[in-house]
C-alpha cells in the first residue's frame, strides 16, 4: 500500500515540477505566478507522503571547485571581479574572504536572507548594514533575500574599496553572493515558535521557487507570519502606582481636589481622617459604615489584562525577481514586493474621576465627593501598513563603457486607530440628575461612546538613476576606472490624524543627484601576489527642493600585500536631509505610555506623541574609518581584522528618550509636567542635537575548516556517471572514498561529506560616546551616566559564533554579551545611581539533513528539521538602584517579554538541478 502511495506521490510531484518549470518560461507575470502558486502548494501538500526527484541526466563538469575555502592555496584564489554586463570594473580586487556552498550549509541557514542575518553583523554592523552583490552585480530591491542556501556557489566579502566602485557610500562594506550556474528548486519551510515561560506562540510560513540557468534568474516567493498577543497578565507584570488610585471597582475621594478629607461624618466613623476609601464591592447600595470599614485601604486593579507586552501581529507577503540576458550585451533586472502588517495592542484603561454630589439619591456622604474608576474595557489600538516596490534595471556595454539605468516606484499606506478614553459625559450627566447610581454596575450604553485618533498616512518615491563606469586612463599601476552616475528622485508624503487631535502635515520633495567615485592603482599590478596600492576619490552633489544643495566628498587610500593583508583608510563630509517619515509621519498619541522618569525617580503613565516634526534641519556628519585585515596562515583559512571608526555629528537626528535632568534642560518644552512636578505628557517627535561624537574600535577573527573531505569529489565526472541531485553515482551505485559518500559540486548542498567547523568574534569597545544637546548647556557623555537612550550605554560588546556541521547534521551556537552600565539619575540636590547589569545572551540552532542520514528514502531528499533555542539560559537583565530595588519600568519581563523561546522548523526542498 506504502509502495502505491509513494508511486502515485512520486508521478503527481513529477508533474509538477514540470508544471512549474514550464510556469517559469512563460512570458506573463500572471500566468507565471499563477504557476508556482498551484505548483507549490501541490508539492508541499504531497511532500507529507513522498517525493522522488525527476529522471536525472547527464552530470556537466563542475563550474566551481567545491573544495573548502581553508584547502585552497592563495595563489589558486580567484580575483572578484564587479561586473555590470561584461567587463571588469575594479582590477585586482580580492575576496578579504570566501565561503564556499560547503561551508554555507554548514550554517543550516533556510534563506539567503536568513544566512545575511547571521553573517552580515560581523562584516559591517553599522545601521545601514552591508550592501549586497549577486554575481558581482548590485542586488536590486530584495532580490537576493529568498534565494535558497543551495543556489549558492560561494559568499564573498570584499573589501572596502568596492562600495565606492559600484557608486555606493564608501562607508559601506559589500558582500558578494555567486550564484550556480543552472539549478532550480522549490522550497517550503514552516516555523513554529513559543516561549518556555508559557504563551509568546508565533508561526511564519514560506513558499519560494527559484531558477537559475545561465546568468538568468526567475525567482517567487511568498510569507506569513502571526504572533499571538502576550498580556502583562501573563507575565506578572507588576503595576506602577499613580497619584489618584483608579480602580475597576472605584475609590471615594475628596472633591474636587482629591488628597483632601473625604467626609468628615466619615472620619468620626473611622477614628481618624479619611483621604481614600474603596468602594465596596458586590453592595450596590453602601452606607456610610460600609465605607467606614475601607477607610485608608482603597481598592487596587490589575490592569495586567487590559495592555499587551506583545500585540496581536499579522503579516504576509509576495516577492518575485527576474533577471534575463538579452542580445548586445544588455542584461534586464526586474524586482517587486508587496506587503502587508497588521498590529492590535491593547494600551489600557479609560480612568476618570466622577463627581458625586452629596445632594444624590445614591450618596452616603454629607459632602460632595470624586470616585475614581477604571471604566468600560480595555482601549485598544489597531495599524496596518502596506507597502509596494518595483524596480527595474538595465545594464548594458557602450565600448569600453558600461551603462547602468535604474528605475523604481514604491508607493506606502499606513493607518493607526488609537482609542484615547471614554466618553464620560453622558455617565455624569445621568449620575448629577440623580438617575445613575455609581456604585452599581454601569450601563454599557453610556460606556460605548470611544474618544479615538485616526491617523492616516500614504506616499510614493519615484526614482530614476542613469550610471556609466569605465576605464578612464591608464597609470603605471593599472587603469583608473571612473564611476558616475546622475539621479532623480521625486516623492510625495501626506499625513493627517483627526478626532481628538487634528493634525495634517504634507511633505514634497525633489532630489537630483550627481555622484563620481574615481578609482586610482598606485602600486603594484592587479595580478601581483605582492605589494600593491591604490587610491580613491569621491564627491556628490544633491539638490533637494527642501533643503537646498547638499555636499558630500571624501577620500581613501588602501594598500594589500596579496591575499594576506590589507588596509583602508578613508574620510568622509557627508550633509544628510531628514527621511521623509521623520517630517511627515502621522501624528499619533498613546495615553498610559510606561517611562521611567530619571528625574523623580518613578515610573509613570505618561501621554506619548510621536510623529513627524517638519521643523528638522540637515544632519552634517565627518566620517574617518581606518580598516585592516590579514591571514597570518598561508593554507589556514583564518583572518583577523580591526575597524578604528569616528563620526562627528552636526545637528544629528534623534527621538526623545526618558527625561533625565540634561535632556529636559535642552528640551524643556517637549516633557510636560503637573503642578505637583508628577510627568504626564511627552512630545517625543524627532529634534536636533547641537553636536554629537560617536567613536569606537571593533576587531575580531574568523576561522573556518574542513576535515576530511575527500578531494576526489572535485574530479571531473567520467563516462557513466549521472548526478541524482545529491551524490555522485557510477553506474547507479553511490560512490564513495572511505566510507564518505562524495559530493558533486551543483548539488543540493544540503549535505556534504566531512566535517565543517567555523568560528567567529567581534569585540566592540566604545572609545567615545558624548552630545552637546543645545548651545550652552554641557556637553554629556553616554558613557558616563547620561540617559542618552533611556538606559545605559555599554563600552564592551562582543559577538560570537562556533558551528560544526557532519553530513547536513550541524550546530551553531551564537553568543552576545554586553557590558554593565550605569544612569545618573536625580538632581544635584538629590542625586541616584541607576545599574544595568551585563547581558549575556546564548542562542542554539541543531538542524539535520534527513536526505543525507537515509539516502536511500526518496520522500526525505530535501527535508531539513531544525530545533533553535533563543536565550538559553532565559538571561534576563538586572536592573538596580543605588538601594537596590528595581524600579517598575525596567522589570525583566518588561525588557524582554519572551524569555527563552523554542522555534521548530520543517523544511523541504523539491530541487530538479542541471537543466
Amino acid at each position: 500500500m506504502l509502495r502505491t502511495v509513494q508511486s502515485l506521490a512520486s508521478t503527481e510531484l513529477n508533474a509538477v515540477f514540470w508544471r512549474l518549470e514550464r510556469a517559469m518560461d512563460k512570458k506573463t507575470l500572471a500566468t507565471r505566478m499563477c504557476g508556482l502558486l498551484a505548483g507549490l502548494a501541490l508539492a508541499i501538500c504531497n511532500s507529507a507522503v513522498a517525493a522522488e526527484a525527476p529522471t536525472p541526466e547527464p552530470l556537466e563538469a563542475p563550474q566551481t571547485s567545491p573544495l573548502a575555502a581553508s584547502e585552497v592555496a592563495e595563489d589558486e584564489l580567484e580575483e572578484v571581479i564587479i561586473y555590470a554586463t561584461s567587463g571588469q570594473l575594479i582590477a585586482g580586487l580580492r575576496a578579504e574572504s570566501e565561503l564556499d556552498a560547503e561551508g554555507i550549509s554548514a550554517y543550516g541557514a533556510n534563506s539567503i536572507g536568513d544566512l545575511l542575518n547571521k553573517v552580515a553583523p560581523n562584516v559591517d554592523n553599522s545601521e545601514e548594514g552591508p550592501l549586497i552583490l549577486i554575481d558581482g552585480k548590485p542586488a536590486v530591491g530584495r532580490s537576493v533575500n529568498d534565494l535558497p542556501p543551495e543556489a549558492i556557489a560561494k559568499l564573498q566579502v570584499l573589501p572596502p574599496q568596492a562600495a565606492g566602485a559600484i557608486g555606493e557610500s564608501p562607508t559601506r562594506r559589500v558582500i558578494n553572493v555567486v550564484t550556480k550556474p543552472r539549478f532550480i528548486q522549490g522550497t517550503g519551510n514552516f516555523t513554529e515558535r513559543a516561549a518556555t515561560a508559557g504563551r509568546g506562540f508565533s508561526s511564519r510560513g514560506d513558499l519560494s521557487i527559484v531558477k537559475l540557468r545561465n546568468g538568468n534568474m526567475q525567482n517567487f516567493s511568498l510569507y506569513a507570519n502571526r504572533a499571538e498577543p502576550l498580556l502583562e497578565a501573563h507575565r506578572g507584570i507588576v503595576s506602577q502606582s499613580l497619584a489618584v488610585p483608579y480602580d475597576l471597582t472605584g475609590n471615594v475621594l475628596s472633591w474636587p481636589v482629591p488628597g483632601g478629607e473625604v467626609d468628615p461624618q466619615l472620619s468620626a466613623l473611622a477614628g481618624s481622617p479619611v483621604t481614600v476609601a474603596g468602594v465596596p464591592s458586590g453592595s450596590p447600595d453602601p452606607a456610610l459604615g460600609d465605607f467606614a470599614a475601607l477607610a485608608g485601604t482603597p481598592n487596587v486593579s490589575d490592569l495586567g489584562r487590559y495592555r499587551t507586552l506583545i500585540g496581536d501581529q499579522l503579516s504576509y507577503g509576495m516577492n518575485g525577481s527576474f533577471s534575463r540576458a538579452l542580445p548586445r550585451n544588455i542584461s534586464l533586472n526586474v524586482n517587486g514586493y508587496v506587503d502587508r502588517n497588521e498590529f492590535k495592542s491593547l494600551t489600557g484603561a479609560t480612568s476618570t474621576l466622577l463627581h458625586l454630589p452629596a445632594s444624590s439619591p445614591f450618596s452616603p456622604f454629607s459632602r460632595d465627593v470624586g470616585i475614581a474608576r477604571y471604566l468600560g474595557t480595555p482601549l485598544r489600538q489597531e495599524r496596518e501598513y502596506t507597502n509596494a516596490y518595483l524596480t527595474a534595471s538595465l545594464r548594458m556595454q557602450l565600448g569600453k563603457w558600461r551603462l547602468m539605468s535604474d528605475n523604481s516606484f514604491s508607493w506606502n499606506s499606513s493607518t493607526t486607530d488609537s482609542e484615547r478614553r471614554v466618553d464620560t459625559a453622558a455617565l455624569q450627566a445621568a449620575i448629577n440628575a440623580g438617575t445613575l447610581n455609581p456604585f452599581d454596575l454601569l450601563p454599557a450604553d453610556l460606556l460605548d461612546e470611544r474618544l479615538s485618533d485616526h491617523a492616516t498616512a500614504r506616499g510614493y518615491n519615484v526614482s530614476s538613476r542613469a550610471q556609466l563606469s569605465g576605464a578612464l586612463f591608464d597609470m603605471p599601476a593599472g587603469k583608473a576606472n571612473l564611476n558616475t552616475s546622475v539621479q532623480w528622485l521625486h516623492l510625495e508624503q501626506k499625513s493627517r490624524t483627526v478626532g481628538t487631535n487634528n493634525v495634517s502635515s504634507s511633505t514634497k520633495r525633489t532630489d537630483r543627484t550627481a555622484n563620481f567615485n574615481l578609482q586610482l592603482p598606485l602600486l603594484g599590478s592587479p595580478q601581483s601576489q605582492g605589494f600593491g596600492m591604490g587610491g580613491q576619490i569621491n564627491g556628490n552633489v544633491r539638490d533637494v527642493t527642501t533643503t537646498g544643495p547638499l555636499y558630500t566628498w571624501g577620500f581613501g587610500l588602501n594598500w594589500r600585500y596579496g591575499n594576506r593583508a590589507s588596509m583602508n583608510v578613508g574620510f568622509n563630509r557627508e550633509k544628510v536631509s531628514p527621511f521623509p517619515g521623520a517630517l511627515s509621519d502621522p501624528v499619533v498619541i498613546i495615553d498610559a505610555y510606561r517611562v521611567y522618569d530619571f528625574i523623580r525617580q518613578e515610573t509613570v503613565l505618561v501621554r506619548y506623541i510621536t510623529g513627524g516634526n517638519p521643523d528638522l534641519k540637515v544632519e552634517h556628519r565627518d566620517i574617518i574609518n581606518v580598516f585592516g585585515n590579514v591571514r597570518p596562515l598561508k593554507d589556514v583559512d583564518f583572518t583577523l581584522n580591526a575597524q578604528y571608526s569616528r563620526t562627528m555629528y552636526q545637528d544629528p537626528i534623534q527621538s526623545l528618550p526618558p527625561p533625565s535632568a540634561d535632556i529636559q534642560a535642552a528640551f524643556p518644552d517637549r516633557y510636560r509636567r503637573d503642578a505637583d512636578g508628577r510627568l504626564y505628557e511627552i512630545d517625543a517627535r524627532m529634534v536636533n542635537l547641537s553636536r554629537a561624537r560617536n567613536e569606537q574600535i571593533r576587531w575580531g577573527g574568523n576561522f573556518r575548516r574542513a576535515f576530511g573531505v575527500p578531494k576526489t569529489a572535485a574530479a571531473s565526472p567520467q563516462p557513466g556517471m549521472v548526478s541524482s541531485g545529491q551524490f555522485m553515482t557510477v553506474n547507479g551505485q553511490v560512490m564513495t572514498v572511505n566510507g564518505q559518500v562524495i559530493m558533486m559540486d551543483g548539488g543540493d548542498g544540503l549535505s556534504g561529506a566531512g566535517w565543517r567547523f567555523n568560528a567567529n568574534f567581534t569585540h566592540q569597545f566604545q572609545v567615545a560616546y558624548k552630545r552637546l544637546l543645545r548651545p550652552g548647556l554641557p556637553v554629556v557623555d553616554l558613557l558616563s551616566g547620561s540617559a542618552g537612550f533611556g538606559n545605559g550605554q555599554s563600552r564592551h560588546r562582543v559577538n560570537s559564533t562556533i558551528g560544526l556541521a557532519h553530513n547536513g547534521t550541524g550546530m551553531q551556537l551564537n553568543s552576545n554579551w554586553a557590558s554593565g552600565s550605569f544612569v545618573n539619575a536625580g538632581t544635584s540636590n538629590s542625586p541616584n545611581r541607576i545599574d544595568f547589569g551585563s547581558t549575556l545572551l546564548f542562542d542554539l540552532q541543531a538542524f539535520t539533513n534527513l536526505g543525507s542520514i537515509y539516502p536511500n528514502n526518496k520522500p526525505l531528499q530535501g527535508v531539513r528539521i531544525s530545533l533553535s533555542v533563543e536565550n538559553v539560559l532565559d538571561f534576563k537583565q538586572r536592573v538596580k538602584d543605588q538601594n537596590g530595588v528595581t524600579p517598575l519600568r525596567y522589570q525583566p519581563y518588561l525588557l524582554n517579554p519572551l524569555g527563552r523561546v523554542v522555534s521548530v522548523s520543517f523544511r523541504k526542498a523539491f530541487n530538479r538541478q542541471g537543466q
